[in-house]
C-alpha cells in the first residue's frame, strides 16, 4: 500500500499539473478573441489542441470533440507525470534529510 508520504506530494503535483493546463487554456482563450468591430472573424482556442471554435459572419459555434478529448488526455498525462516527478523528488529529499 502506498503511504501518505507518497500520496500527498503526488496529489500536490497532480493539482499543479491541472492548474498549469487550465492556465494555458485560459491564456489561449484570452488571446484568440476577435475585436468587436469585425463581423467576419472566426477564432479557436485550446492548449495544446484547439477544442472550441466560434465566430464568422453567420455566427457559428462548435466544440471540436477530438481536440477536447486530446486536451483532456494531455492534461491527465501531464499532471500524472508531474505528480510522479514531484513525489519522487520529495521522497529523495526526505530520505537525504532524515
Amino acid at each position: 500500500m502506498i503511504g501518505w508520504r507518497f500520496r500527498k506530494p503526488f496529489g500536490i503535483g497532480v493539482t499543479c499539473g491541472l492548474l498549469i493546463c487550465s492556465f494555458f487554456n485560459y491564456y489561449s482563450y484570452l488571446h484568440n478573441v476577435c475585436s468587436e468591430g469585425i463581423d467576419d472573424c472566426g477564432w479557436r482556442f485550446g492548449f495544446p489542441v484547439e477544442f472550441y471554435e466560434k465566430g464568422g459572419f453567420v455566427g457559428f459555434e462548435k466544440i471540436i470533440w477530438v481536440g477536447l478529448i486530446a486536451d483532456i488526455c494531455f492534461a491527465i498525462t501531464l499532471s500524472f507525470l508531474i505528480g510522479v516527478l514531484f513525489a519522487s523528488f520529495w521522497s529523495k529529499i526526505k530520505t537525504s534529510h532524515g
